[in-house]
């Protein structure tokens, strides 16, 4: 696993350091903006209780321009990596690359995605880009210090899965399994606290699915939802089953 120092203090100051003095680039910062708590509800027309259900932290909102185009950065700080892959995980869509500059990324036609560590990460340019778009990387690159870090996939997942972006899924909550998963909502009705891996076989092509929770309690009332007929393991580690 890659790792490097990343901090939210580092976030908070980063736009002073955005880009190294040796590098001979014209950079100039638009806009500011940092939200915290139900500020979040005034930056977004809507989806910021999906963000909440990941566990919110911070939003860090920056509006540059960078060698002569316009960019608009948005850093989300989440609790933990897994929240931060996970609403990665649901926004990665309608993209035409994934995984290639960095381990989870994605680019589309005005938008670069990618997760590092607590932080999921979304680059808008203005400048159409019909393949990976150098300076947004160039923009991503200059926020962190180092390798963007790479979250530990369950081995299961892991191995099963073909490709993770666009592919795999992370869920945590009744709203994030509704946008991920809609056919598993009667299954996870009433419970909290867990994480829900979905990914697409690549041997068989079913969609499987990794129920994962500290509460003994949970793991039992998934076991006795979960028809028996897709069931593929039950351990404490987690519940491996997949979709008729």
């Amino acid at each position: 696993m890659r790792k490097t120092a990343i901090t939210l203090g580092f976030l908070l100051c980063f736009v002073s350091h955005l880009f190294a003095d040796n590098r001979p680039v014209d950079v100039k910062v638009l806009r500011e903006r940092t939200f915290t708590g139900t500020a979040l509800y005034g930056f977004m027309n809507g989806g910021s209780d999906l963000y909440y259900e990941y566990g919110f932290v911070e939003l860090k909102a920056i509006d540059l321009e960078y060698s002569g185009e316009k960019f608009s950065a948005e850093i989300y700080a989440m609790k933990s990596p897994q929240d931060a892959f996970g609403i990665y995980s649901i926004h990665a869509f309608g993209f035409h690359s994934r995984d290639t500059i960095f381990d989870y990324s994605n680019f589309s036609r005005y938008q670069m995605q990618t997760v590092a560590g607590n932080y999921y990460i979304s680059v808008v340019y203005d400048t159409p880009c019909e393949g990976i778009n150098k300076k947004a990387v160039e923009v991503v690159r200059n926020l962190f210090a180092g390798d963007l870090p790479m979250i530990e996939l369950p081995a299961v997942v892991q191995s099963r899965s073909e490709c993770v972006t666009g592919n795999v899924k992370l869920m945590r909550g009744e709203l994030s399994v509704m946008n991920g998963a809609p056919g598993l909502h009667e299954y996870m009705t009433g419970m909290s606290g867990y994480y829900l891996w979905g990914f697409t076989d690549k041997e068989s092509c079913k969609d499987f699915f990794l129920f994962v929770s500290d509460n003994e309690q949970h793991l039992g009332i998934a076991t006795d939802r979960i028809p028996d007929s897709c069931l593929v393991s039950v351990k404490n580690e987690g519940i491996l089953f997949h979709m008729n």
